[in-house]
């Protein structure tokens, strides 16, 4: 390694000593030599120079020549030869030795100050100098001050200051040799501690192959290349510029790198690029004047805002040119004023616009510290227009409000006077409903007290006709007190807990008789997803499923009826529940489709000729699912059936009936057994197979005898067989004798399916399950038909004790008080199985009526019912009997809450059901009644 050594003047400390102590700078020296001091000096933003002692070489930066060019007059050759008379002639050993010389003139009209230090490498001196010159706004015939050091040590720190951040000592394959740098940053400390790496590993691919292009150029061409690379560090992209040259010595296999960082120049360069995009680019006319106001910049809005299709055309132009001369004036008295103020004014000005004539703009100025002023326009001539029209539109619709103010008077007056026909049509509704089910009660109470008589059996079917008759009408009565409470808004629908699938196979038992002398088949499927119990209004939802199933019937003449329900969970935590009711029957064409939710409409007149009804049922289904909160629609081709569909949306409640876990233990019971299903119709089939999957039992379904028997001859075991009792050209009990042959010494059991009122011999089958099928029904008979025979046996003699007709055993007289004809109907098909027959009041003041003609042992008194309700209705019937315990009353009501029943107790009724009602809790009220009756009597 040469040794390089600074001569210094010892009496003063020049910037050079301040530059020498510089630990990388010495560094770097004493590695390189004469190729590193000739980078210095190219890479140095000062004027700079370097003259050879030995070889007499004098080496310019560009800063240092870039000045002198531009000042002329062949200043750079008197510039050398002055600085070659001084340095080498009778003085030079003192100019050698000393850092300054005396000032140089080059011109009469031009002069420089030269600082400099000498140092040593090798064995050959070199003289570095800075040219300090003077200030262009000095005098021509003025030398620079100096002032001595002081002076000296600010142009000197300069110099200092443009040194290269870092360098490099690379060799000719791109590894780092050595690293100096003068930052103390964490990114120079960082590559400092990366010496023997390669450029690939330091800056990665892009950089390390510009770097290694720049070395192999360099020790190609043997002279020094420029070279610019960016990398990545801890997240930030950093830019240097970078100068190479070859290491003397070093057999062209180093190479010296002195880098710069101009991250914040290359940034602010890539800031101004999009500022003066985005200025290109906008909408609003952007443009600078100088404190002439001669545009110097402006965009392509700004020139087309005053009428020009080019830059080009307005630029170097005055501002001047853009205003008539009231403007020009208002500016320079007023507006250029308040701007020297605030550096800040906003306003509208008149100016030229896009047409060449004047136009009102907005504009915002902003004062620089150079005195440009940055101008923001925007041509506000539609605005005002707009704000005009606005105006005028606010003139009009003053005027418009006035009207409408009148029109609104008129029209409240209207909606008062049709809100008061509304009522006035409901309350004559209301009444004429009730004058004519109070008449129909007597019919049908009478009609009935006349068939517990003794009669012919012409006699009996002429007021079985009757009593259909009269509970027909009923139901249309019903149908138009409903349409009329929901027409007046004054439909009410109960929030309480509900069981879903209870409700829809209550529907279907009040219809199954109607659909069993039609043969035709019912069965429903509810989905996993289905909510066991929900809050809503029971009475209304099993409404709307007699409506659909009671409609469907009608218009089915073959084949089956199902009721498909899934349900799905909302964001809002409500369960949207869909029911789908498909039939097989006559369809509806499209065109008439839209008339079946009107109200008092069918589809055709021939249609009303041939099946009957008023065309409410639907009208009223559609508006109570809409108050359930769902809609209600149908799908439908002629002669291909339909599909009605309704959703209502309900919170999930606690589990009030049917139980999933009671399902999924008896399922668990079944889980090892295996079932054969011989079903001939492929809607029940495909229903009976979807609850075995969600149970996971082994269901196989055959639908002749023929695939039954030859599953069971191909060794097919079973535990249970579960036979249809309509199946085609063969009877459910030949059947089992011919599996029975087949398999004589099988210990399978069988179910029978039969249609409702029959019931199979207890010789032949296990079990006897009555259509429509229920599937909880359907797990409980085949749990029974698993079990031993003897264990059957017992149980059976236990069920048909226990079955024996309650009202043989208990005969009541009973009067039943509700309003609702669906309820109704659902009481009465209870009783009837019981044995009872009951007279049916539909509200308090009935209850009444029907107590004037004959006594009853029990009355079923619901709560909330029209005119008079169950509680005001039974202080009239102990005001009149005086006895608290006859007739006996059973309080019915669906607010089921903590506390009503003992509210009821508290009224005077002796008894309380919540609805819905259940068959084994009503059996059980009419049981205990029945003792008390037979002790109030005796």
């Amino acid at each position: 390694m040469r040794k390089v050594t600074a001569q210094a003047n010892s009496d003063s400390e020049s910037n050079f000593n301040r530059l020498h102590r510089f630990s990388h700078i010495h560094r770097l020296i004493d590695e390189c030599g004469e190729a590193c001091i000739q980078n210095l000096v190219e890479v140095l933003d000062e004027p700079i120079f370097l003259f050879s002692r030995k070889g007499g070489h004098f080496w310019k930066n560009k800063p240092l020549l870039n000045r002198l060019e531009a000042e002329g007059n062949g200043l750079l050759e008197k510039l050398e030869a002055k600085l070659r008379e001084s340095l080498f002639d009778s003085q030079w050993s003192a100019n050698w030795e000393s850092p300054r010389l005396p000032d140089v003139e080059l011109s009469a009209s031009f002069s420089c100050e030269i600082l400099g230090n000498v140092f040593q490498s090798g064995d050959e001196q070199y003289w570095l100098g800075q040219m300090v010159f003077p200030s262009r706004e000095s005098s021509s015939s003025s030398k620079p001050e100096t002032n001595g050091s002081a002076d000296s040590t600010t142009d000197f720190l300069a110099v200092a200051n443009s040194l290269p951040d870092i360098g490099y000592i690379l060799d000719q394959n791109g590894t780092l040799i050595d690293v100096f740098t003068n930052k103390g940053d964490l990114l120079h400390q960082a590559i400092l501690k990366l010496k023997g790496a390669s450029t690939e590993q330091v800056f990665g691919g892009v950089a390390a192959a510009s770097l290694q292009q720049a070395i192999d150029d360099t020790i190609r061409e043997g002279k020094p290349q420029e070279v610019d690379y960016n990398f990545e560090f801890i997240g930030s992209q950093f830019w240097f510029e970078g100068r190479t040259s070859l290491l003397e010595g070093s057999n062209n296999e180093r190479v010296l790198l002195l880098s710069r960082n101009v991250t914040d120049r290359v940034e602010e360069d890539l800031r101004m690029k999009h500022l003066l995009r985005a200025m290109e680019l906008s909408d609003d006319g952007i443009a600078i004047t100088n404190s002439e106001g001669i545009f110097t910049f402006l965009n392509e809005s700004h020139a087309k805002m005053h009428g020009f299709e080019k830059i080009a055309d307005l630029l170097a132009k005055s501002w001047n040119e853009l205003v008539p001369s009231d403007q020009k004036r208002r500016f320079d008295n007023y507006i250029l004023p308040e701007l020297h103020e605030k550096s800040r004014w906003i306003g509208d000005i008149i100016a030229r616009g896009p047409s060449g004539n004047l136009s009102p703009q907005e504009v915002s100025l902003t004062l620089m510290p150079d005195g440009d002023i940055i101008w923001i326009c925007r041509d506000v001539t539609d605005r005002l227009k707009a704000a005009e029209e606005l105006r005028f539109a606010k003139d009009e619709a003053e005027e418009l409000n006035e009207q409408l103010s009148i029109a609104i008077s008129k029209a409240n007056q209207a909606a008062l006077e049709a809100e008061l026909a509304n009522q006035a049509k409901s309350e004559f509704l209301a009444s004429m409903s009730h004058e004519i089910r109070t008449p129909m009660n007597a019919v049908i109470g009478m009609t009935s007290i006349l068939l517990d008589t003794e009669v012919t059996d012409e006699q009996r079917e002429y007021l079985r006709t009757i009593r259909t008759s009269g509970d027909s009408l009923l139901v249309l009565i019903n149908d138009i007190l409903d349409f009329s409470k929901i027409e007046s808004g004054r439909m009410d629908m109960e929030q309480n807990p509900l069981d879903v699938r209870s409700c829809v196979e209550e529907a279907i038992e009040l219809l199954v008789e109607k659909a069993g002398s039609k043969n035709l088949e019912l069965a429903y499927r509810a989905t996993p997803r289905v909510p066991y119990t929900i809050i809503g209004d029971i009475t209304r939802l099993r409404q709307v499923l007699v409506n659909l199933l009671g409609n469907a019937i009608k218009f089915t003449e073959t084949g089956e009826i199902t009721i498909n329900l899934d349900a799905e969970l909302l964001d809002t935590g409500d369960h949207k529940l869909t029911f789908n009711i498909k039939d097989t029957g006559i369809g509806i064409p499209k065109d008439k489709q839209n008339k079946l939710f009107q109200s008092f409409s069918q589809v055709d007149s021939s249609t009303t000729r041939k099946y009957g009804g008023t065309g409410l049922g639907l009208a009223i289904s559609k508006r109570l699912s809409e108050l359930m909160g769902g809609e209600m629609w149908v799908e439908s081709d002629e002669g291909q059936g339909a599909v009605f569909s309704f959703t209502l949306l309900a919170k999930e409640a606690e589990i009030i009936g049917y139980n999933p876990l009671d399902e999924q233990a008896i399922a668990q019971e079944l889980s090892d057994k295996r079932f054969l299903l011989v079903e001939d119709n492929l809607a029940i089939c495909g229903i009976l197979d979807a609850y075995f999957k969600d149970w996971k039992l082994d269901l196989v379904i055959c639908s002749t005898p023929e695939e039954a028997k030859a599953q069971i001859s191909s060794g097919g075991k079973f535990d249970l067989v579960v036979i249809d009792h309509s199946l085609p050209q063969s009877k459910a009990e030949d059947l089992v004798e011919e599996i029975k042959k087949i398999v004589p010494d099988s210990n399978t059991n069988f179910t029978l399916l039969s249609p409702f009122g029959t019931q199979g011999d207890p010789e032949i089958w296990s079990s006897s399950l009555v259509k429509p099928i229920k599937p909880h029904s359907l797990l409980r008979a085949m749990q029974r038909a698993s079990k031993p025979k003897a264990d059957r046996t017992i149980n059976r003699q236990k069920q048909e004790e226990k079955k024996a007709k309650l009202g043989e055993r208990c005969p009541l007289k009973i009067l039943m008080a509700e309003d609702n004809s669906v309820n109704q109907k659902v009481a009465s098909l209870m009783l009837k199985k019981y044995g009872y027959k009951a007279d049916i009041a539909n509200n308090g003041i009935e209850v009444l009526e029907a107590l004037d003609r004959q006594d009853y042992d029990v009355i079923l008194m619901d709560i909330q019912m029209p005119e008079m309700d169950g509680f005001e209705a039974t202080d009239a019937v102990r005001a009149r009997s005086g006895d608290p315990s006859f007739p006996w009353i059973v309080a019915l009501t669906a607010n089921a809450m903590q506390g009503d029943r003992e509210k009821a107790i508290a009224k005077g009724m002796n008894d309380y059901l919540a609805k819905p009602l259940k068959p084994e809790a009503l059996g059980k009220a009419l049981d205990d009644a029945y003792g008390q009756v037979v002790a109030t009597k005796n």
